[in-house]
């Protein structure tokens, strides 16, 4: 004799409560947003912007009253893309990448990282025009003092 089997409905599953995001954070993560994605695409981290805005969102009250909340909010999202080692620092490094290759203008690189335009621009001028690489070649550093004549090889006149 066959038995019968009772199926009993499985108990709806209950649905994860919906954030209500603070509309300043929803509007930083629309300004911001399409940056970060880019430079995270450009270094292979694609969950590095979701970690992000996710930590962000966790302590955006006390960031806001951090005396630069983008120049916070872009370390925090740059701590979780991978930097190659390069000669140069992790900040001069991140205005090179977002000017070149992925073409922001100063203006833009301030606005994104919170860094000061006038630092961009300082920044830009004194580093190759070619976008940083993994393995960055050393600083050439050039003496600004005469040479010591003493190690001199050339002939010495009298």
């Amino acid at each position: 004799m066959p038995t019968a089997h009772c199926t009993h409905p499985s108990p709806p599953r209950p649905t994860p409560p919906r954030l209500a995001l603070p509309p300043d954070f929803e509007a930083f993560c629309l300004l911001h947003h399409p940056a970060y994605e880019r430079f995270a695409a450009h270094h292979h981290a694609p969950d590095a912007v979701a970690r992000a805005l996710g930590d962000l969102a966790l302590h955006w009250r006390s960031l806001l009253t951090q005396r630069d909340l983008t120049a916070q909010a872009w370390r925090i999202f740059t701590d979780r893309v991978p930097h190659p080692t390069t000669a140069i620092s992790r900040p001069v490094y991140d205005v090179l990448v977002l000017r070149r290759p992925l073409g922001y203008t100063p203006d833009q690189i301030t606005r994104i990282t919170g860094i000061d335009l006038h630092t961009v621009r300082w920044w830009l001028s004194h580093h190759p025009t070619t976008a940083p690489a993994a393995k960055a070649r050393p600083l050439r550093r050039e003496s600004r003092c005469p040479q010591d004549p003493a190690r001199s090889t050339a002939p010495r006149t009298a």
